[in-house]
């Protein structure tokens, strides 16, 4: 008995506060969308980045006054070797 009269006056105050009511359930809804897209983002992120972890190589050549490696043969200049000031 006491559970019906509660559900019977939340029943009518909703009733009464339809513009409210409405309100609540667009916010939530957009609320609960933006969640999800930023769950998705973050899910395919990860995903993308476990994928390409494993493929991309990354390769640094230094070269120095005396290297005679073939890559280093031009556009080696002496301010790449002193420190900036």
């Amino acid at each position: 008995m006491r559970a019906q009269f509660v559900f019977h006056e939340v029943w009518i105050g909703l009733r009464r506060n339809l513009t409210m009511t409405v309100a609540l359930v667009v916010v939530v809804a957009i609320s609960l969308s933006l969640l999800g897209t930023g769950l998705l983002f973050v899910k395919q992120v990860n995903d993308t980045r476990t994928f390409w972890q494993g493929r991309v190589q990354l390769s640094v050549y230094l070269c120095t006054k005396i290297s005679s490696s073939p890559q280093c043969t031009k556009g080696w200049t002496r301010s790449s070797t002193t420190p900036r000031s």
